[in-house]
């Protein structure tokens, strides 16, 4: 999946299943979702 659309489905799911999501990819792309996601979020 793009990450310009995982980074949508995470914007708009919970903080808990982001997260559990999160866990399932790879520690690295989970790095890199998590600080495009971080970097959006106002």
């Amino acid at each position: 999946m793009p990450d310009r659309k995982a980074i949508e489905i995470l914007r708009l799911v919970k903080a808990k299943t982001a997260g559990a999501i999160l866990s399932q990819v790879k520690a690295d792309r989970a790095a890199k979702l998590t600080e495009q996601l971080l970097a959006q979020t106002p």
